[in-house]
């Protein structure tokens, strides 16, 4: 079939799916303002482009021939895209295409992803794209949210893909954006879009299933930096240095790609500046600049006959060797080739992941070894050299620094780099994770080789006499003395002889024998039936624990001494949650984690797996996700996600709360609420939170809500409405019927939301005893300014920098205090649900008379206080 008849094929079966929505052409379609729209991944919902790699893309809506200017080569659009190389997975993105008048696609071009909603959480055939209350969601083929624009609150009709870029938009009923990808970079910087500051390009996975990539770019002070992810962000490739111009410090404001330069934008007063880049200023017009998943950053344009080209990669001309992943991880780059690490003292510690592609890296050998030792690799040198405030500060000795990495069950080697003017002091690296290692001296960021200073006196005569710049020791696992690894070649020593005397024959009293042998073998017997017991009762717990651990989606099981090495020995303390203290961790892939130790007493093992299994099938965005978990002796272990903004109370109760915008503050709000109704109506298993409160709510990077601390002993069967319950939570949000009933509902947790809400909007605490006696409680301030008809002096504005309507926003506070009071009704059954509060917030039910109440009906009885 002819690729434009494809299309047009497309197009009417999208149309007669999508009953709710009117395409105005293939680049624009309208949403219907009662109904919603879906598109479903599949052949017969939306048919395939399939490439001469395999690749599917499915399109909802593309700008392509005929709507191209005459002369184009590239078209672009949205849709699914389904590569093999992620085992049929697929991303909603956004692309660039090869076309022509003769056919749409060229499908032995490859498409390029320039913006993917979902890279790091793929989703499978009959996945749908849902335009439902003014957001647009992703939901995998189970039902599970995976993405969403968060627009319900902007009006938006329609949604189109831009004439001048791909540039998927959502629009309002004036045809202004309100909503577009350029304003969301991935990995991808295109043609007159903006990398502004506070954003970042973040690369994609190396591989399927991996957490999101290693690498990050983004405005630092007054220059383009790029990151490696680790304990601490490590820089490897800095950009732009304009320390010698006028330009003051931190003026540099966004970053853009123009006819294949790259221009940086500094905004000095009110005026903006622009300067070229130096190194891309003879370029030709390129089309994008991708950040790629090894850390290189590289502009690519297409050519004719050629199809995508690399023109320009910002690490040529540099040492290959300083690019941190150019050797995989514990791979030694020499001149550009890789290479295992060696030992001085020989051993075979590492071997190549595959012989055949040394740039994949290395493995430990003896991975089943139950200890570790630092092995001196002789003057190797790391990637984090050109960055002197990546090292440990306060250590200034090679011993220090290898006792310090010891100490440290996170830290994975040691880099040493001595001082050029003392032989014996230097800068102290501990790498978390180890990725390429260097043979040769590194340069300093202004290109000047450090000078090599003798090592110290205490190191080994072999190094002594080879004078170095760098010392480096890699932690390597070995057998603990006393307990060697089993060996299979292993072969049994002989039996000792008996002395010829021994083997005569002795005469045996009867009587003797059996009064000695008889009780022996009774005790033995008994010693055996019970040990026959108790193995048949652990295999019945390890067949419990087996099932955990096949069923696919479930949470990983960790061992605690994993635990213990990923927490630093639980030495890292970040907050207290529900039954326990929560400490950050790492584990051995790099990934942050926060782990939280349980210090409930009196669960059984059971109970406890039980309940791991129930957390562990819930998968919301608008949830923490539960990682793993640890069952192990009286050791009650979860291991979750780790939120970099850290908890949502920070934010709003200290000096950061003027960085918190009007409209993130809503966002939040929309966003705790979608995850209690995701817990009290879409769970197969309701869950009551019980502690709904700003410390449970946590922030990732971009200050998207996600709801923690919730499951454990709190849930609800779908035959009940209710449960029994001693009083839990937390003073201030609690609701009136704690004090007169044990049966508690889920809209317990709507009051305590509702109590939530007005904390965010007027920045304090409901219970703030640093204010004066009549200001301590924030509902009785907020009867009182009612009663004075001054109710919107006690919300909290941000500093506004911008031009914004403010009796909009005014109006939208005094809605979301009205559906606060309806959430602290004394009565719970006349509470709303958690889905009427997120219809409501997403614009879809309205206020009436019906539900608002005076402020007295709302005030928590003085006992709670």
């Amino acid at each position: 079939m002819a690729c434009s008849t494809l299309l047009a094929f497309i197009l009417l079966v999208s149309i007669f799916h999508v009953s709710e929505a009117e395409f105005v052409d293939k680049t624009t379609i309208l949403f219907s303002k009662n109904g919603s729209t879906s598109w479903k991944n599949n052949n017969d919902f939306i048919p395939s482009v399939k490439f001469i790699d395999g690749t599917k893309v499915r399109l909802i809506l593309l700008y392509g021939p005929g709507v191209l200017k005459v002369g184009s080569i590239l078209g672009h659009g949205c849709g699914f895209v389904c590569s093999p190389s992620w085992n049929g997975l697929c991303q909603f993105a956004v692309v660039l295409l090869e076309s022509s008048d003769s056919k749409l696609v060229n499908t032995r071009t490859l498409p390029q992803i320039i913006w993917s909603a979902n890279r790091d959480n793929l989703v499978e055939e009959n996945a749908t794209l849902e335009f439902i209350n003014g957001s647009l969601i992703l939901k995998n083929s189970n039902g599970d949210g995976v993405w969403s624009s968060k627009t319900s609150s902007l009006n938006v009709v329609g949604m189109k893909v831009a004439d001048y870029g791909p540039n998927l938009v959502l629009f309002n009923k004036q045809n202004k954006s309100v909503w577009e990808t350029f304003n969301h970079p991935t990995d991808t910087l295109l043609s007159s879009q903006f990398l502004r500051k506070g954003q970042s390009l973040t690369s994609s996975p190396k591989f399927m299933n991996s957490s999101t990539g290693l690498f990050s770019l983004s405005i630092n002070h007054n220059l383009l930096t790029a990151y490696v992810h680790a304990e601490a962000p490590i820089p490897y490739l800095v950009l732009g240095d304009f320390s010698n111009q006028s330009a003051p410090e931190d003026s540099l404001s966004f970053v853009t790609l123009q006819n294949g330069h790259l221009v940086l934008g500094f905004k000095i007063s009110k005026e903006v500046y622009c300067a070229a880049l130096d190194e891309t200023k003879w370029l030709p017009a390129s089309d994008f600049m991708r950040l790629d998943s090894d850390g290189s950053l590289r502009i690519y344009s297409w050519q004719w006959l050629k199809g995508w080209m690399v023109v320009y990669d910002f690490m040529e001309g540099r040492d290959p060797c300083q690019l941190p992943l150019r050797c995989g991880n514990y791979g030694v780059c020499r001149k550009g080739q890789c290479s295992c690490p060696k030992s001085l003292d020989e051993g075979a510690y590492f071997s190549p992941k595959d012989d055949q592609s040394p740039q994949l890296g290395c493995s430990q050998v003896g991975i089943f070894a139950d200890g570790f030792k630092l092995v001196d690799f002789g003057s190797l040198s790391y990637f984090a050299y050109s960055d002197p405030e990546s090292a440990v500060h306060g250590i200034q000795k090679l011993d220090d620094c290898k006792e310090a990495c010891l100490r440290n069950s996170s830290c994975e080697a040691v880099f040493f780099l001595y001082s050029d003017s003392d032989a014996f002091n230097g800068l102290c690296y501990l790498p978390s994770i180890v990725l390429s290692i260097q043979a040769e001296p590194v340069e300093d960021p202004k290109g000047a080789s450090f000078a090599v200073a003798p090592a110290p006196a205490s190191t080994s005569s072999l190094a002594v006499l080879s004078p170095r710049t760098s010392a480096s020791y890699l932690k390597v696992r070995v057998a603990l003395s006393g307990s060697p690894a089993p060996s299979s070649t292993a072969v049994p020593p002989p039996l000792p002889t008996l002395p010829s005397s021994a083997r005569k024959s002795k005469k045996i009293n009867v009587f003797v024998f059996f009064a000695a042998v008889v009780p022996a073998v009774s005790v033995f017997a008994v010693i055996f039936v019970v040990l026959l017991w108790r193995r048949r009762r652990r295999r019945r717990h390890n067949n419990d624990d087996e099932f955990i651990e096949q069923v696919p989606g479930m949470p990983v099981r960790f061992s605690y001494k994993e635990l213990c090495i990923a927490t630093a020995e639980f030495s890292q303390k970040i907050g207290r949650g529900g039954f326990g203290t929560v400490f950050r961790g790492v584990l051995n892939d790099g990934t942050l984690v926060a782990v939280k130790r349980l210090e409930r007493d009196g669960q059984g093992m059971d109970e406890f797996l039980a309940e791991v299994k129930t957390i562990g099938s819930i998968h919301h965005i608008n949830l923490v996700q539960l990682i793993g978990f640890c069952a192990e002796k009286s050791h009650r272990l979860l291991v979750y996600e780790f939120m970099t903004n850290g908890s949502l109370d920070t934010w709003i109760f200290g000096k950061r709360k003027q960085e918190i915008d009007w409209i993130t503050k809503v966002k939040i709000i929309t966003d705790i609420a979608k995850g209690l109704a995701y817990l009290h109506e879409e769970c197969r298993q309701r869950i009551a939170h019980l502690d709904v409160k700003p410390h449970n709510v946590l922030l990732d990077d971009k200050f998207n809500a996600k709801v923690s601390d919730f499951g454990l002993a709190k849930v609800i069967d779908r035959d009940r409405s209710q449960i029994t319950a001693t009083v839990r939570g937390t003073l201030g949000y609690l609701a009136p019927e704690w004090q007169h009933s044990e049966h508690i509902t889920v809209k317990a947790d709507i009051y305590s939301f509702g109590i939530v809400l007005l904390e965010i909007l007027c920045c304090r605490k409901n219970l703030d005893y640093s204010q004066n006696d009549s200001r301590i409680r924030l509902l009785s301030l907020l009867k009182r300014k009612a009663d004075e008809n001054q109710l919107i002096s006690i919300v909290h504005w941000p500093k506004r920098e911008f031009y914004c309507d403010e009796e909009e926003e005014e109006e939208e506070a005094l809605k979301l205090i009205r559906l606060g009071l309806w959430c602290l009704n004394d009565d719970y059954k006349k509470r709303p649900s958690m889905s009427t509060v997120v219809k409501f917030l997403e614009g879809a039910v309205e206020l009436d008379d019906q539900m608002s109440f005076s402020l007295s009906q709302t005030m928590v009885p003085s006992i709670l206080y």
